[in-house]
């Protein structure tokens, strides 16, 4: 029996516009964009089909003085998380403890062991796995940002 799963974030898309759209040379985020998360499930580069991911919206887009940063969504307000290293596992573990499983949007993971949740609001996404193929186990936690910032752009 398999025991673990490799999961793959193969694409955080932006759909319309730009990745980055600056509003009249302002320098700001359009947060008026929809995203989607897509997630490819492979052991070893071996495809693992079938499970569910769940995807709850944890944090919102915050703007302060040009800086963006995420702020707790209502569902989570009294989590008592803080965003600040959105990298922590133990901080997508302590928000998937708090979750309510029914809160969530739970989608069947395909034949190609993919999975895309899409027309995404702008902020942060904590996913989750209750239900796992056949002879694996779930995934850990994991948070993801959309839009995603690597190496300085969006």
């Amino acid at each position: 029996m398999r025991r673990g799963i490799i999961w793959l974030l193969t694409a955080v898309l932006l759909f319309g516009t730009p990745l980055l759209t600056y509003a009249a040379g302002s320098g700001e985020l359009d947060l008026t964009q929809t995203g989607s998360i897509e997630v490819t499930m492979k052991q070893e580069e071996v495809v693992v089909p079938g499970g569910t991911l769940t995807l709850y919206r944890v944090g919102e887009i915050q703007q302060k003085n040009g800086d963006y940063s995420f702020g707790l969504v209502d569902d989570f307000a009294d989590s008592g998380a803080s965003l600040e290293d959105i990298t922590s596992p133990e901080l997508a573990e302590g928000l998937a403890d708090y979750a309510q499983v029914e809160k969530g949007n739970t989608l069947q993971i395909d034949e190609n062991g993919n999975v895309m949740f899409d027309d995404l609001e702008l902020g942060l996404y904590l996913v989750v796995q209750y239900d796992a193929a056949e002879g694996y186990e779930n995934v850990n936690p994991f948070l993801v940002s959309v839009p995603v910032h690597i190496n300085g752009t969006y």
